[in-house]
């Protein structure tokens, strides 16, 4: 890491766009719970801790929750207060005030998910010194009722970039993580599964859209997560029935299938 600096960057309660409310005291309350027990968990248990974590807080979001935050986070962490609306310029100016080496990597991850033990590491040693670049794992896992399903992303949320620091310098917050292709070439790596969505009820967007697998090759990776012993049968009707789900969701929505293929590079 002698020329670059790792930051993974987590918005924890913060307004998107201008005009959002604010999350309520029930959501936060329930949110810092999921988040120590998924969230949390998975960055601890990173094979590297060569790098920095920000969590992006609404300076009105309660100071008991801040102090919470701040009591469970490792050393290596720090929660940033913003006031306004948390876009990119933002995070490049917090960046900017933290970084000193010539590029800078910054990795996204919500506050309701993880990522495998080895996201860091692999990040680091795959990204690359090229300015504007991104690196994907197309290959995830959902979690959702007590299981895990087997998901596939081109473009998403837990995406990398690097980029040479300096004032127009580049992040993974550049734009939506689907609509980051527009702004540079987007790099896969598929050999495993290297990042898990929880799908928990109180998430809009993160639906069942994977396909069943057995959770007991994961167990190791994951330890923290309720995951009930499996029958063979269950699983494998559970598995044509999540098959049967997502074809039936790619026929009412056919552009649902670019995220399933790599993303196109320009």
């Amino acid at each position: 890491m002698s020329d670059f600096e790792h930051f993974l960057l987590t918005r924890f309660a913060v307004r998107i766009k201008p005009g959002a409310p604010l999350p309520s005291d029930e959501w936060l309350r329930s949110r810092i719970s999921i988040f120590e027990a998924i969230c949390l968990p998975s960055v601890l248990r990173q094979s590297t801790q060569s790098f920095s974590w920000l969590l992006f807080v609404d300076s009105s979001v309660p100071v008991a929750t801040r102090e919470r935050l701040e009591r469970v986070l490792p050393k290596n962490a720090e929660v940033v207060i913003v006031d306004a609306v948390c876009e990119e310029r933002t995070i490049v100016h917090a960046l900017l005030k933290r970084a000193t080496k010539p590029y800078v990597v910054t990795s996204r991850l919500d506050n309701d998910d993880a990522i495998d033990p080895d996201y860091i590491s692999i990040v680091q040693r795959e990204i690359g010194r090229t300015p504007r670049v991104f690196l994907n794992f197309p290959r995830g896992l959902q979690y959702s009722r007590a299981r895990l399903l087997a998901y596939r992303h081109a473009s998403n949320a837990f995406i990398s970039h690097v980029d040479a620091r300096g004032p127009h310098m580049q992040t993974v917050f550049v734009d939506w993580h689907d609509r980051l292709a527009r702004h540079g070439v987007i790099r896969q790596w598929s050999e495993r599964e290297m990042w898990l969505q929880n799908c928990h009820g109180g998430n809009v967007k993160n639906q069942e859209r994977g396909i069943r697998v057995s959770a007991n090759q994961h167990r190791g990776r994951y330890p923290f997560l309720v995951l009930p012993s499996e029958t063979q049968w269950g699983l494998l009707s559970d598995k044509a029935w999540t098959s049967m789900n997502l074809l039936r969701q790619v026929a009412r929505n056919p552009k649902a299938l670019r995220r399933l293929l790599p993303t196109r590079q320009r």
